[in-house]
């Protein structure tokens, strides 16, 4: 593993392309699901046990159910497709990229590492983030496509076509 970039062509040599659709995976509901879900859980069961119930429990309770609503739309909106040309990543908070395969300049995999030492020593949560550079002369600016979010399926097939430089990131 190195820590500079090398410039390639992608997708990979020797590599077939094949082209492919990704929305966002089960684990990408459970991590961005879980805040919600527990305030909402929370609020509710504070608004039974207190009486007289305050207005503020109201407005945690109307918050965390547009919270929910907020993510769900998010989870549905991501999409990373793999087509013959390109990559194109969707999402509601980003606008809708594509970048042909010709115009890209460096793929970097960066691989989080969340070390938990207190709770469970030597275990790990991962998150991966892929970043994608653009040539120079395109003019358009590097992204990130969260795949932590999608499938595990989605990270290795990515990993797979375009074999991209690993960084890991200890945090």
């Amino acid at each position: 593993m190195s820590n500079d970039l090398c410039f390639r062509a992608y997708p990979a040599s020797g590599v077939e392309i094949i082209p492919t659709t990704f929305g966002a995976g089960p684990y990408g509901y459970f991590l961005l699901g879980s805040l919600p879900v527990g305030a909402l859980l929370w609020f509710g069961i504070a608004l039974h046990n207190v009486h007289p119930r305050p207005r503020w429990l109201w407005y945690g309770v109307v918050i965390s159910v547009l919270g929910f609503f907020l993510v769900l739309a998010f989870l549905r909106s991501l999409k990373l497709d793999i087509h013959a040309d390109g990559i194109f990543y969707a999402s509601l908070l980003q606008r809708d990229k594509f970048t042909a395969y010709h115009n890209i300049s460096a793929i970097v995999l960066i691989d989080h590492r969340h070390l938990s030492s207190m709770s469970s020593p030597g275990r790990s949560l991962r998150s991966y983030t892929a970043v994608l550079t653009p040539k120079f002369e395109t003019g358009a600016p590097a992204f990130n496509i969260p795949l932590t979010l999608f499938p595990e399926f989605a990270r290795s097939e990515f990993v797979r076509m375009f074999k991209p430089e690993i960084w890991e990131s200890a945090a």
